[in-house]
């Protein structure tokens, strides 16, 4: 395999030293010395058509390319969703993958902490898919291990081969987080879940404002999983993180169902039963442009209050009782008391036997 390219036309990535996972870069130097790069250089420079692929597959082959200074807008992104408390697990502390739930993964996520006034006191660990699940199938006790057979039999192959086979890796994680969700509680979760970064040596530094972390979320050369991970006890306020899939595929949009036009004709709820009133603002017999101006006049208003009238009525008609009849008067009842209770004990009734003395 080449290696991935560093240079971007007339433009040089400028590396920070790291003996941790990923590939950190602090901004672009073009070639002539001078020219400056601009304040959104991965929209503007990284994620144009020139350079598009070349980007992607650096990331595809370090798993992890953080950049820092990072300007621009962020209308593009959606909001990363996911609340947690002290007693509470959130699904996003686990380890996953973006788009799980869909048909296809994306092939790149980028997680970006935009400029804001709250700092972002809330990590975000990421690590290779294969090694984190080596990791939570040695962590996991051997007590907790023995409750699926499934997870004692992956751990023993683990044990002997050094791997699982390439189709094991989804479901033996989705049992280990089962085990672990039902055996402890938010806290021991949280601590089995540190253990599993310290062996797997996930990436954990704290946000900086206008980093963007680009992360290899499904490739045949290097997967990435990641998760939230708290530095502190959670039910603090924390900055904000935004989302996006550059390389596709893009995010379905749910349809907002149109709402049909006020002035035009609608069907009657039934094809056999036709409405025994007419629709607010609507005059029988009308066409659709006579609709708010009656013969009648008096335009919407008075065709809502004739329209409320004709509803009751026929009411009234459905409960068996004539237009013009009023419900007869509620009938006098006495008020019901409450009986007092009986005593078992013998109590003071005073010196004639009448009401026992208050003290």
């Amino acid at each position: 395999m080449t290696s991935p390219a560093v240079h971007f036309g007339p433009w040089r990535l400028r590396r920070v030293a790291s003996t941790g996972l990923g590939l950190i870069v602090d901004g672009l130097d073009h070639a002539d010395g001078v020219t400056a790069a601009p304040a959104s250089y991965v929209d503007d420079v990284l994620l144009t058509e020139p350079h598009r692929e070349a980007f992607f597959a650096l990331i595809d082959a370090a798993g992890l390319v953080v950049c820092r200074q990072v300007g621009g807008d962020e209308r593009t992104h959606a909001p990363v969703r996911g609340r947690s408390s002290r007693g509470r697990l959130s699904q996003s502390e686990l380890y996953h993958h973006d788009g799980c739930s869909g048909p296809t993964k994306p092939r790149v996520v980028e997680i970006r902490c935009p400029y804001q006034a709250l700092p972002r006191a809330i990590a975000t660990a990421i690590a290779p898919f294969h090694e984190t699940v080596h990791a939570m199938l040695e962590a996991l006790s051997p007590e907790l291990r023995t409750a699926d057979p499934d997870v004692v039999a992956w751990h023993a192959t683990l044990t002997a081969d050094g791997a699982l086979a390439a189709d094991d890796y989804d479901v033996a994680q989705g049992a280990v987080n089962r085990i672990v969700r039902m055996a402890m509680n938010a806290e021991a979760t949280r601590a089995y879940f540190r253990a599993v970064d310290a062996r797997v040596g996930a990436f954990r530094e704290p946000w900086q404002m206008g980093e963007s972390r680009f992360i290899a979320n499904a490739n045949a050369t290097r997967t990435m999983q990641h998760r939230r991970a708290y530095l502190e006890e959670p039910g603090r306020p924390n900055g904000r993180l935004v989302k996006r899939w550059p390389a596709g595929p893009g995010r379905r949009r749910q349809r907002r169902r149109r709402r049909p036009a006020a002035l035009s004709p609608s069907p009657s709820p039934s094809p056999t039963r036709p409405r025994p009133w007419p629709r607010l603002g609507e005059v029988p017999g009308a066409r659709p442009g006579e609709a708010l101006t009656g013969a009648g006049g008096g335009g919407a208003r008075a065709w809502r209050g004739r329209d409320r009238r004709e509803r009751g009525r026929v009411r009234r008609r459905r409960r068996g009782r004539s237009p013009s009849r009023r419900r007869p008067a509620r009938r006098w009842r006495p008020r019901r008391t409450r009986r007092r209770r009986r005593d078992t004990a013998p109590r003071d009734r005073g010196p004639r036997g009448g009401r026992p003395r208050r003290y």
